[in-house]
C-alpha cells in the first residue's frame, strides 16, 4: 500500500511508480545542467483506486469488475473493445 498520495520526482522508486515515471527520473540524472526537465509528480500505485473507492463506491465496484475482466483477456482486440465500452 502507498504511504503518500503524491510523490515528487526525487522520490520515484520502482516499487511505487511505473516505468515512464522512473525513466523520467533516470533521464533527469543524465541531462547536462543547461537542459531543464520540467518538474514532475506521480500518483503511486493504487492511489487512483483508493480515491475512486472513497468518492464513488459504486464506481469502484464497476472498476474492480472491469479490471477483473481485463485481467482475464488475452486478445488485444477484445481488450480494446472492453475499454471503449467502459467509457
Amino acid at each position: 500500500m502507498f504511504t503518500d498520495l503524491v510523490v515528487d520526482l526525487t522520490n520515484f522508486t520502482n516499487l511505487s511508480m511505473g516505468a515512464k515515471s522512473n525513466n523520467l527520473k533516470n533521464l533527469k540524472n543524465k541531462l547536462v545542467d543547461w537542459i531543464n526537465l520540467p518538474e514532475s509528480i506521480c500518483l503511486p500505485f493504487q492511489v487512483m483506486e483508493y480515491a475512486v473507492a472513497v468518492c464513488d463506491p459504486i464506481g469502484s465496484q464497476k472498476l474492480d469488475r472491469l479490471m477483473d475482466k481485463l485481467g482475464r483477456t488475452t486478445n488485444h482486440t477484445k481488450m480494446s473493445v472492453r475499454l471503449l465500452r467502459a467509457k
